[in-house]
């Protein structure tokens, strides 16, 4: 017969002071800069050296970058130039970021690094998150105008917001998350692990917005920094962990991302993925469409401008039983799509997807002949635990 231990709400304890986190002695952020010179075309390079007795706190640390527009021949734009950012200009100015623990590649997301920060934002974050959006100059682009590229007094209030920061040459300064998977797990990391980042420029096209025919704007990055979260707690939790480490290794759970894409011509009516993600099932997977346009950069599209493309059929089927048990049958015209949006938390939340073993198939329907070349977004999340030993190696299950 199992015993219960008796307990109650915080709200019932009259009689209890407070309790205190007296397992931290010590909170500070700690400014990295590259340790290559900041150029156009190079990624950043960032080495973090492992720490003594602190404990990394990855997800309260941040990315803090100053940039500003040029003209194609190098000088400063001016207050009537047509160009602006995109849609949180942070992370997309970078296509791909790789960050390695202990030389241990934990995050390798490919170049598809905006669309996995953009879609968490819009999908995580809400109006209690004022302050970390607006530190990334996230303002959202006017609905039905996401590809208006006119910054003067064009429908994309958006775009023409984001404008104001940029004119005239000046400087902007931006700072906020990572969107790694290991960054977004809340444990910190035991002190004497050596943390690697590489950040991989997008191209201008993809990180602006112009509605020049012959447009060549660029943004310069002047300088970047990664502020490192350090926790350092007291010599009794050092001690404690130093000892529980001699039999069991510190455990890190996490929900890891993997982004595949495919393109579809223009002028077909579906799209069939066989075998996706090479046999394993995401605990969550979010489809989108973009036009392969925009996705590949243009100054005159919006990358973030995901639509429907008249889809009205998509099913999830692992060992042939879709998921959900009917395949979602929007009808985008109509505005009829609520199960679309239930959805993404459907599969997340009903089953233990650990557990199946089979094929995965995606089936995309359209009703209508693609207008364009279409880009398929698929973005699957997946439940991994890193451990990290005694001798700090870091190994992925």
């Amino acid at each position: 017969m199992n015993h219960l231990e008796e307990n109650h709400e915080d709200e019932l304890s009259l009689f209890s002071p407070p309790p205190a986190n007296t397992g931290i002695q010590r909170r500070e952020w700690i400014e990295f800069r590259p340790t290559n010179q900041i150029s156009a075309d190079a990624p950043l390079d960032f080495s973090i050296p492992p720490q003594s007795v602190a404990y990394m706190d990855l997800k309260r640390s941040s990315l803090k970058v100053k940039l500003r527009l040029l003209k194609a021949d190098g000088t400063s734009v001016a207050k009537d130039t047509n160009v602006a950012l995109v849609n949180l200009p942070l992370q997309a100015l970078f296509s791909e970021v790789e960050c390695s623990l202990q030389q241990t590649p934990v995050a390798q997301m490919g170049s598809n690094y905006p669309f996995k920060a953009y879609i968490d934002t819009l999908l995580e974050t809400g109006a209690s998150d004022k302050v970390l959006l607006d530190s990334q100059l996230f303002l959202k682009d006017t609905p039905g105008h996401h590809d208006d590229t006119d910054v003067q007094g064009g429908a994309n209030q958006g775009l023409c917001r984001r404008s104001l920061y940029t004119r005239e040459g000046r400087i902007l300064e931006r700072e906020g998350p990572l969107h790694l998977d290991v960054f977004r797990q809340h444990r910190v990391l035991l002190n004497g692990i050596p943390l690697t980042l590489k950040l991989w420029p997008s191209k201008n096209a993809f990180r602006l917005m112009s509605s020049d025919d012959d447009a060549a704007y660029r943004v310069q990055i002047l300088d970047a920094a990664f502020k490192l979260c350090l926790q350092t707690p007291n010599a009794g939790v050092l001690m404690a962990n130093s000892k529980l480490l001699g039999d069991a290794t510190a455990m890190y759970p996490f929900v890891t991302s993997h982004f595949k894409t495919a393109s579809v011509s223009k002028g077909e009516y579906g799209f069939i993925e066989n075998n996706l993600f090479q046999g394993d099932v995401p605990s969550q997977l979010i489809v989108a469409l973009v036009s392969s346009e925009a996705f590949s950069g243009s100054y005159k599209r919006s990358p973030f401008n995901f639509q429907g493309f008249d889809c009205n059929f998509l099913g999830l089927y692992v060992d042939g039983q879709s998921y959900p048990s009917q395949p979602l049958q929007p009808n985008f015209a109509g505005r009829n799509y609520v199960d679309a949006y239930r959805t993404l938390a459907t599969f997340r939340d009903d089953v233990d997807v650990s557990i199946y073993i089979g094929l995965r198939d995606q089936i995309i329907k359209f009703g209508t002949p693609l207008p364009e070349s279409v880009t398929v977004l698929m973005y699957g999340k997946f439940p991994k635990v890193m451990h990290v030993d005694q001798s700090r190696r870091v190994l992925l299950q």
